[in-house]
């Protein structure tokens, strides 16, 4: 198959283009979303949070910088974008929960994501076939205290030191 004819026999100069290819690449090097961190469960600190839009369909996205503090790869960047729709109202509510800054409203998210700024939190990565990676909050710096805690586990007796003495 042949290639359409030109309308006119120019060349198509693409110099023009160079700096900016450079500045883009640069950044999108700088910002390295997959970041060659294994899956599994890390300890971060939230560096950066700011609401966004998607690409394609516009709709509104939390984008938030994780730097990893251990128990490996720490200094490594690990980021965390949740997009903004009817059906993902509940789980944006549950990020701020895990971060310690819970919402009363979807609405507060722009004024609240300050407040996730510099908390130590859990994750979890988990790398997808696309390339894409997903991260997920597990817990924030909040203790639990039994109960009344975000899953309500009261902390099991090894982990705060109690003899165990029950006959079974």
């Amino acid at each position: 198959m042949q290639p359409p004819t030109l309308l006119d026999d120019e060349p198509i100069d693409l110099a023009r283009y160079d700096e900016a290819f450079a500045r883009a690449t640069a950044s999108v090097q700088a910002t390295d979303f997959s970041s060659g961190v294994p899956d599994g469960f890390y300890e971060t600190t939230v560096e950066d949070a700011w609401l966004s839009r998607t690409n394609t369909t516009r709709n509104p996205m939390i984008i938030w910088k994780l730097r990893i503090t251990g128990p490996t790869h720490a200094g490594a960047a690990l980021t965390k974008v949740r997009v903004i729709t009817e059906k993902t109202v509940a789980f944006v509510g549950q990020d701020f929960q895990r971060l310690g800054a819970p919402l009363d409203r979807i609405s507060d998210v722009q004024v609240r994501l300050a407040d996730t700024i510099g908390r130590s939190t859990s994750v979890f990565k988990r790398a997808g076939r696309d390339g894409w990676s997903d991260v997920f909050f597990c817990r924030s710096e909040t203790p639990r205290r039994g109960p009344a805690s975000e899953d309500g586990v009261w902390p099991s007796a090894a982990a705060v030191g109690a003899e165990d003495d029950l006959p079974f």
